[in-house]
């Protein structure tokens, strides 16, 4: 018979069920039901000891520990292994004795090996699929204060931007019941509940007695106090909280107690068997990179709005230094008697910029502790797979996992395939893998024989070093903090309207309208789970040829909110808004708003699924000529968009698709011409457009046919300006004599009654006779007309004259209001003429040969009367 072997099994975590106590029971039965691998009756256990039955004899037991998924625990138990050991060593010296660990039970059995008292070098460890933990920890560095000084700042700014307006204004009982916890830890904080006992251990009345009535002064004070008062009071509160938290935040972050052996040596005797793919392997290393990158993330994601802050605080520091030294200037300046002046516009929105940038960054930094909170709880809860101690107090703990203790190069694993038989057994079940039993048996047998020990080494001492962070481990924190912050910033700051946390992210996204287009806006609906929405888009698309996009935001009623009315017009360069919900399966509630109008509960346009394509000609058609009009003139009154060209097409297409047969409709329909008028001499004036030109004509004609037989006094011929130069314009671009004849007329008869009117400045006249002058030259271009040419110099040469007029007044009037300018008051903005070598009359009169410098000759006195001999 061979030598006597001692075999101790010993399980992983949670090796006996979540509840140790309530397993202890199932040791009453001579059979359990289900034996588990390390008891009897098990089929792992009965096959380990078939095997040595009839060739040796061998002594099998178990090693139970409580499994719990604790570091403290397990150096419990390898502690009370390592005695176990001691003590069968020294009873039985010559024998051999093998330790068989399941999972965690390996890290138990290694702990206890290196505890021991005796010679262990008869102590053989066989591990099956063991993660084995290596674990680093720092001390907290300056750094790591003052990333708790922040966090704990940071928190405040959240309490204060948050809890405080919250609890100033909420009722009295319920903002009271908020304060009361947080003043009772500040006094626990303060006597660490101390004070409230006696030297013998005993409650003290007294003193308890004072503590009741230091509450109920505080919520006396509390609620006798003013508006003001409270604001104050809460803000001194939140201060004294700040004192309080700092020393708990730290010890929550870095304050962990639990036994970390730091010291690690190579251990002699050592078999690793391990299955692919385990799964306990790949939740610890998934575990271990989670808290690595999370934890790196939580500093970036803090360090973010902790930049920000300090910006805005430069930024701010800056505006007040550069508004003291202008202000200073200003003084100096008018202490000598000169013109002087503060650029208020200037500095107002410096100032104004800078509070807005230093409030959207104190936003930033609430923002910011709340994603480091969540990303360092993540870290701390990635950190607690390998031990529950390490869900707090552990940010300054490294925690790996490999598939041997120190390294590949020091150990040989044993791989074992997963059987194809075993059904839906885990992998990490090893023990169920017969291939496993039978090498474990051959290893127990061939170190009994007295084989050599190919995991036999020399021990080698020294300290343990865990693995840092990379580089590729720091960028990927970088990418996983951007990328959480930016996420959750969308969301923080998404407009109300947005009903889901996707639509939150995806509003970001979402493209706008063309500018200087005419854009409908079709928004979500509330209830639509059909997809109407998307239906009631693609009709108005077709019917009305105009832009159409689509939001996932709802309209909302509030104009404060970022998915309001106005809001959302502005952001996505839209005309019209659709809003609404599905009410039922056969109703559809819709809304429209414009720009300047807000929706409302009532007045909800009704439509049933069946009758969407009637919605654009009987009920959106209303509501898009009052857009088109008001468009129309945001167009008109501005440089023309680069969408200007599709926006006319879209509107002259627009235009013959109306049904003007209903009564009514007369307004509107001038309305309508007149603006699809100016829009077409925008589109002709951006490129150039001769065929534009002349349609925009036809649309002034026809708007002013319907006016001269329309009653109504409160519409007004508003577009004769555009139509003049609609016409000046189709004479220069496409040569229309009739055009040309017009435009001269209309322009030279509005600038002799501006002559004749009172109160006109020169540089008004001086811009009516500019027109005129440009009128008559387009007009001389085509017909060779020698009054035309006549004409063309003799206006130019008034514009001129008019322009050297302003030029003397408006030095007149800032002379006469120096004594305002002196005082730092302003007389308003006068128009700013330009040079006279780049006016449109400079130019004329050096086309036709003459010398328009001799106007503005010094001492030369001219009358507009001597331009008819110039």
């Amino acid at each position: 018979m061979s030598t006597h072997a001692k075999i101790i099994l010993v399980h992983g975590t949670w090796g006996r069920g979540f509840d140790p106590d309530k397993d202890a029971g199932r040791k009453g039965r001579a059979e359990p039901v289900n034996p588990r691998w390390f008891e009897p009756g098990s089929r792992f256990y009965d096959a380990l000891s078939f095997s040595f039955s009839a060739k040796q004899t061998a002594d099998l037991s178990a090693f139970l520990w409580s499994g719990a998924n604790s570091i403290d625990e397990r150096w419990s138990a390898a502690a009370r292994l390592a005695q176990t050991l001691d003590k069968s060593v020294a009873e039985n010296p010559e024998t051999p004795h093998f330790v068989i660990a399941h999972s965690h039970g390996g890290n138990v059995a290694l702990d206890a090996r290196r505890s021991m008292q005796r010679n262990a070098s008869n102590v053989h460890i066989i591990t099956m699929a063991t993660p084995f933990l290596s674990f680093y920890r720092s001390p907290p560095s300056f750094l790591d204060q003052i990333f708790v000084f922040f966090l704990s700042f940071s928190l405040i700014v959240l309490l204060c931007t948050k809890w405080v307006p919250w609890a100033i204004s909420a009722p009295i009982s319920v903002s009271l019941l908020s304060l009361l916890p947080a003043l009772a830890f500040i006094i626990a904080r303060t006597g660490d509940f101390s004070i409230l006992r006696n030297p013998e251990g005993k409650l003290h009345l007294v003193r308890a007695a004072a503590i009741a009535s230091i509450f109920v002064i505080f919520s006396v004070a509390y609620i006798e106090i003013s508006s003001d008062g409270k604001a104050i009071f809460v803000a001194l509160f939140t201060v004294m909280l700040l004192y309080r938290l700092l020393p708990v935040i730290g010890k929550f972050l870095y304050g962990n107690r639990c036994h970390i052996s730091l010291n690690r040596e190579i251990v002699p005797n050592l078999t690793i068997l391990r299955s692919s793919r385990d799964e306990a392997s790949l939740a610890l290393f998934f575990g271990k990179m989670s808290s690595l990158l999370a934890r790196t993330a939580g500093s970036i994601a803090l360090g973010v709005p902790i930049l920000a802050v300090v910006a805005a605080i430069l930024l701010a520091s800056f505006v007040l230094f550069e508004t003291a030294s202008e202000y200073r200037h200003y003084l100096d300046c008018i202490s000598k008697g000169m013109i002087c002046f503060v650029p208020g516009e200037y500095f107002l929105a410096l100032i104004f910029g800078a509070v807005l940038i230093s409030s959207k960054a104190f936003g930033y930094l609430a923002i910011g502790f709340i994603i480091c909170s969540f990303l360092i709880s993540m870290a701390a809860a990635s950190k607690s797979f390998f031990g529950r101690e390490l869900l707090y107090g552990s940010l300054n703990t490294i925690v790996d996992a490999s598939d041997t203790p120190d390294g590949p190069k020091f150990y040989k694993v044993n791989r074992f395939a997963h059987p194809e038989d075993s059904g839906a057994t885990l992998r990490h079940f090893l023990y169920n893998n017969p291939n496993v039993v039978n090498a474990i048996v051959t290893h127990i047998s061939r170190v009994c024989a007295g084989g050599v020990n190919s995991q036999a080494m020399p021990a080698v001492s020294g300290a343990y070093q865990g693995s840092r962070n990379s580089i590729w481990q720091t960028a990927a924190a970088f990418a996983v903090t951007s990328s959480v912050y930016t996420i959750l910033v969308m969301v923080a700051y998404a407009p109300s309207g947005a009903a889901s946390s996707w639509c939150a992210v995806r509003a970001h996204f979402e493209q706008p309208g063309p500018k200087g287009g005419f854009t409908i806006l079709v928004a979500g609906l509330e209830n639509d789970a059909e997809g109407v929405g998307e239906r009631i888009a693609k009709a108005v698309r077709e019917q009305s040829g105009f832009h159409v996009i689509r939001t996932c935001l709802q309209v909302t009623a509030n104009s404060e909110d970022g998915s309001s009315v106005e809001r959302l017009l502005s952001d996505y360069n839209s005309d019209l808004v659709i809003g609404g919900r599905v009410a039922t399966a056969e109703a559809i509630h819709l809304q429209i708003g414009q720009r300047g109008q807000q929706l409302t509960s009532g007045g909800w346009i009704v439509l049933v699924p069946t009758a969407i394509s009637e919605f654009v000609p009987k009920q959106l058609q209303d509501y898009i000529l009052h857009a088109v009009e008001d468009s129309a003139r945001e167009v008109s009154g501005s440089e023309p968009p680069a969408s200007i060209l599709s926006y006319a097409d879209q509107l002259d297409v627009f235009m013959q698709r109306i049904d003007w047969s209903e009564k009514g409709l007369e307004r509107d329909k001038i309305e309508m011409y007149s603006a699809s008028g100016r829009v077409l001499l925008a589109a002709a004036l951006s490129s150039n457009n001769g065929p534009k030109a002349k349609r925009s004509i036809d649309y002034f004609l026809k708007a002013s046919t319907l006016l001269s037989t329309y009653r109504d006094s409160a519409v007004k011929n508003d577009w004769s300006d555009e139509y003049n130069l609609s016409l000046f314009t189709d004479a220069r671009l496409n040569k229309s004599e009739t055009s040309a004849k017009s435009a001269f007329a209309l322009y030279l008869n509005k600038y002799k009654d501006a002559v004749e009117a009172k109160y006109v400045s020169n540089y008004d006249l001086y811009v009516l006779s500019s027109a005129a002058a440009s009128a008559a030259s387009v007009l001389y271009s085509i017909t060779l007309d020698r009054e035309a040419a006549n004409s063309t110099n003799r206006l130019a040469c008034e514009s001129l004259l008019r322009l050297r007029y302003w030029q003397e007044d408006r030095k007149a009037i800032e002379k006469r209001d120096k004594a305002l300018t002196e005082k730092g008051l302003s007389q308003g903005l006068l128009p700013e003429a330009p040079p006279p070598e780049r006016s449109e009359g400079y130019k004329l009169l050096l086309g036709s040969g003459k010398d328009p410098n001799a106007i503005f000759a010094q001492g030369k006195e001219m009358k507009p009367e001597d331009c008819k001999e110039f």
